[in-house]
């Protein structure tokens, strides 16, 4: 109930009114007028005794109530406030958590991942398994860990079998100007001063190796077919998953295992390549 409608009683000027007036004066009158008998003055004198009594407690369970309220609203502000600050906190937690950016913006880290990802832009692909981006401002060369596709462009070498289409996938998936995530293993550049890495199209969400297949460009060559497994230690993070990769593309036929028995010869040449 809102406070202009509280009961004539608990209004401040019947309280005092009360008090000062009817209570004492009423019993002072009793006694002094002496037409009423004993019996009767003491009746009144604890009737407006008791009335007084009354009033007192109404206004103190009236000034309590009223604490109480006041008490509690400020808690349950409080409260609010507290979890509304808690809640900013949590969320501000998760999103650092999410995609931690430090000074250099062309990094990125994944929540339940330690692993930092260089964010890059494709330039182009040179063939099938190197290609080149720019890496914020600076332009670098990207050789691809752990795969080896048939050579198109080698200065010395003839176009091997499974080359031209191998080279064209990369070149449809690793579009100019496409966002791509480049992953470190081990070795930072190869012996033609080339940056190791896998290349992943999308930011793993769950365990790295959980996402391969679907994900990293690495991986997607060699299950796709359009590429052999090519390990070069100490760079063998997913090798174990590469060759499984492998083995399901062979028995499948796919890519380039789909030639295999009429160029085995020159298949199997693609991977002596040492890594070129």
């Amino acid at each position: 109930m809102n406070n202009q409608f509280v009961k004539f009683y608990q209004k401040n000027w019947f309280i005092w009114l009360s008090l000062f007036l009817f209570a004492p004066l009423g019993i002072i009158l009793l006694w002094a007028n002496k037409k009423y008998s004993k019996s009767v003055r003491i009746v009144f004198s604890v009737i407006f005794s008791l009335l007084f009594v009354f009033v007192v407690t109404i206004n103190n369970d009236s000034k309590t109530t009223q604490g109480n309220n006041i008490q509690s609203n400020v808690v349950k502000n409080d409260i609010q406030n507290t979890q509304e600050s808690q809640k900013e906190t949590v969320l501000s937690s998760e999103e650092n958590d999410r995609n931690i950016n430090t000074k250099n913006t062309d990094t990125v880290k994944q929540k339940n991942n330690t692993i930092v990802y260089d964010v890059a832009t494709i330039i182009r692909t040179v063939d099938g398994d190197t290609i080149e981006v720019n890496i914020g401002e600076k332009k670098e060369k990207v050789r691809l860990i752990g795969v080896n596709t048939p050579e198109t462009k080698h200065p010395s070498k003839e176009v091997e079998v499974f080359g031209v289409e191998a080279s064209n996938y990369t070149n449809k998936q690793l579009y100019s100007d496409r966002k791509v995530y480049l992953e470190k293993d081990v070795s930072d550049r190869d012996k033609y001063g080339r940056l190791l890495r896998y290349v992943w199209l999308e930011l793993p969400q769950d365990k790295p190796e959980n996402e391969l297949k679907s994900k990293c460009f690495n991986a997607i060559l060699v299950a796709e077919g359009y590429a052999q497994v090519a390990t070069y230690p100490p760079d063998v993070k997913y090798s174990e998953y590469f060759v499984k990769f492998q083995k399901e593309a062979q028995e499948l036929g796919k890519g380039l295992w789909g030639v295999a028995e009429k160029n085995q010869e020159s298949i199997a040449n693609t991977n002596t390549n040492n890594n070129t």
